[in-house]
């Protein structure tokens, strides 16, 4: 895992002006251990392309390279660069669910590269959608779909557009049985996900709203 960004600074560095915690790096880490990898924080590489080529050279014995953040296409956005050189190829940028638009996704030399958003619940969804079931089909797991339950929702969620949504939830116990707490986030740098979310609702593009009371299916995090 590499985090991309001349504004990141390490959990424990005092913050200047512009300056963001790269907390998320080390919330993806511990969600490749938890799913049975071996997680290799190799830290924060600046808006350099030959700095980030450096970095992910470190890791020519890896079975992933999951990169967060410069996963769209600005200036300074050099993943994209990254897998159109000479050592990459994409195979698709960009995925029709919410959060994790700006995805994208290659092989760098002979590894497959999960370019993920940088923000943390963009990157959350994205880890449970796409890297997750790489994690486990790497593993040797048959079954590569998440568990699910079958939970009340406390609160409506909203019809969904032409994109699938992943709409986080706090599922828990109550008096008649597995409730799912709509987790609101205006925007997806505002929720550290990985301590909020035990669970996400998949709904396709195009569904109708939800209304509080509805019983719907729970893709839950594992370990919960």
């Amino acid at each position: 895992m590499l985090a991309l960004g001349d504004e990141l600074v390490p959990p424990d560095a005092p913050l200047a002006p512009g300056q963001i915690r790269v907390n998320n790096l080390y919330a993806i880490t511990a969600s490749v251990i938890k799913y049975g990898g071996e997680g290799h924080n190799l830290g924060i590489a600046r808006d350099d392309l030959d700095m980030v080529q450096g970095a992910l050279g470190q890791a020519s014995d890896a079975d992933l390279l999951v990169t967060l953040g410069g996963s769209q296409r600005g200036d300074f956005d050099l993943v994209d660069d990254l897998l159109s050189g000479a050592r990459g190829h994409i195979i698709f940028r960009e995925v029709a669910v919410n959060y994790a638009r700006s995805m994208i996704f290659g092989p760098f030399g002979s590894i497959p590269l999960f370019g993920l958003p940088g923000s943390p619940m963009a990157a959350f969804v994205a880890f449970e959608a796409f890297v997750r079931p790489a994690i486990w089909k790497l593993g040797g797991r048959r079954i590569l779909e998440a568990p699910r339950a079958e939970a009340v929702l406390t609160e409506p969620l909203p019809a969904t557009t032409t994109r699938a949504h992943f709409q986080p939830v706090w599922v828990e116990y109550g008096p008649e049985g597995l409730t799912a707490v709509p987790l609101r986030v205006e925007k997806a740098v505002d929720l550290p996900p990985q301590t909020l979310a035990n669970g996400l609702v998949y709904r396709l593009p195009g569904s109708q709203a939800c209304q509080a009371g509805e019983r719907v299916w729970v893709e839950l995090v594992e370990g919960v």
